[in-house]
């Protein structure tokens, strides 16, 4: 049985640009865990924006701080290399010749925007869910970007097939 190329390309390319999409959303929003404040990505438990305190900082111990921002770092990669991913698959449906260096590089993005999603989703969930006294449950955005790391993981798989 021959796997059609051109829909796999076509699927994937849709894929990471559905991922590009989730991961900015989740990125965006306040969210990521259900509690008192709603912590997110972009602010600590006490409100301060973290991209304008300075990191480590003396009064924060848990490192809470740095967390976030090492997650948003990773969301934000992982949406700046779905979204290159997507182009080349783009690119590769398009000229429909099969060129090894550019099906090489598809790959490869293709398995770098998954790791770097597992790293910014297993790192922005506890950071985010599990600090502090009280219990914390998954917000929309936790839920968005295990969504997005799902998406991801088929996108990459099915980009393994492609020829």
């Amino acid at each position: 049985m021959v796997i059609n190329s051109q829909l796999l390309t076509t699927i994937a390319a849709s894929l990471f640009g559905i991922t590009c999409a989730i991961f900015i959303t989740s990125n965006a929003l306040r969210s990521w865990s259900q509690n008192e404040y709603l912590g997110g990505l972009q602010s600590d438990p006490s409100g301060r924006v973290c991209g304008n305190i300075s990191c480590p900082s003396k009064t924060d111990k848990t490192n809470l701080c740095a967390k976030i921002l090492a997650a948003r770092a990773f969301i934000t990669l992982t949406c700046i290399i779905s979204a290159i991913c997507a182009a080349f698959l783009l690119y590769k449906f398009a000229s429909k010749v099969t060129n090894e260096k550019i099906l090489l590089i598809i790959k490869v993005l293709a398995f770098l925007c998954l790791v770097m999603s597992i790293i910014g989703v297993s790192v922005s969930i506890p950071a985010t869910t599990l600090e502090g006294s009280s219990s914390h449950s998954f917000g929309l955005a936790s839920i968005i970007a295990i969504i997005g790391l799902i998406i991801n993981l088929v996108g990459a798989v099915i980009t393994l097939f492609i020829q």
